[in-house]
């Protein structure tokens, strides 16, 4: 039995919760088992003021480049 909103907020204390992820299952008409899971897009980006990748090239060697 799903739970009741009201159920929720008693727990949030009368807020609506934040949602950032749910798992749905569903089966097909065969009883085949499907499931997804759905993520919630972030409201807003952090700002980024600087960047540093590192990466490696076949030989090993490690590159580094900031920006």
């Amino acid at each position: 039995m799903p739970i009741a909103m009201n159920e929720l907020e008693k727990v949030t204390g009368g807020e609506e919760p934040m949602i950032i992820e749910q798992k749905v299952t569903y089966y097909d008409e065969n009883g085949h088992e499907y499931t997804i899971i759905v993520k919630a897009k972030e409201n807003e980006l952090p700002d980024i003021i600087a960047q540093k990748v590192t990466y490696y090239d076949a030989g090993g060697h490690k590159y580094t480049t900031e920006g």
